[in-house]
C-alpha cells in the first residue's frame, strides 16, 4: 500500500530564496526523497510566509489538508521550514500523537511519529526551541536597528505617502516630499 504524503517548503525572506533555500530547491528534495521511501505526493505546499507571531495562514491550509484527506506523512526540508513557533509545533505534535502523522525532516535525518523514542523527542523538541530562539534574535535586531536610527536621527522604516527615502552622502537614512 503506497502511502500519502504532503511536502510543505517554505521561506520567510527573499534573502533564503537567493542562498540556497529556494523554494524549487526544496521542492526537489523533497520530491526525491518521497520517491526513494515510496511516498505518494498528494499536495505540494510551496510558499513564503514569516513564522512570527502573526496567523500563518498557509501553514493553517496545510494542516487543514492534512486533517480533510487523511495524509498520513509530513515531509519537510527541516524543522525551522516547518515552524518557528511553539503553537504550530504544538498542532504538528497533537496530530503526530493523535492522528497518525509522521514527520520527516530530510535534510535533518529526523523522522517524528507516535511511536517516536525519547531521543526523537528531544531532538524535534530542542529544533524547535532553536528556530524560536533564532526569531526572537531577529526581532531583537530588528528593534536594536530602528532605535539605532532613531539615536543617528535617521528615518527607520519605510517613507509615508507622498514622501520618499533617499541616503545622504554621509549615509543616513531620510525622507523627503
Amino acid at each position: 500500500m503506497i502511502t500519502k504524503a504532503g511536502i510543505l517548503a517554505r521561506v520567510s525572506t527573499k534573502e533564503q530564496e537567493e542562498t540556497g533555500h529556494s523554494l524549487p530547491a526544496q521542492i526537489d528534495s523533497l520530491r526525491s526523497y518521497a520517491k526513494k521511501k515510496g511516498f505518494e505526493i498528494t499536495k505540494e505546499f510551496c510558499f513564503s510566509e514569516s513564522a512570527g507571531p502573526k496567523i500563518r495562514k498557509k501553514f493553517e491550509e496545510v494542516i487543514a489538508y492534512i486533517r480533510k484527506n487523511n495524509i498520513k506523512v509530513l515531509l519537510c526540508e527541516n524543522v525551522d521550514r516547518a515552524t518557528r513557533n511553539f503553537k504550530d509545533a504544538v498542532d504538528l505534535d497533537e496530530m503526530r500523537r493523535n492522528e497518525g502523522l509522521e514527520i520527516h525532516f530530510v535534510k535533518e535525518g529526523l523522522c517524528i511519529n507516535k511511536d517516536a523514542t525519547g531521543n526523537q523527542m528531544f531532538m524535534w523538541e530542542a529544533k524547535v526551541f532553536l528556530a524560536k530562539q533564532y526569531l526572537n534574535r531577529l526581532s531583537d535586531d530588528v528593534k536594536r536597528s530602528i532605535w539605532q536610527k532613531f539615536d543617528n536621527h535617521e528615518w527607520a522604516g519605510k517613507a509615508p505617502r507622498g514622501y520618499r527615502n533617499f541616503t545622504t552622502l554621509d549615509n543616513k537614512q531620510e525622507i523627503e516630499p
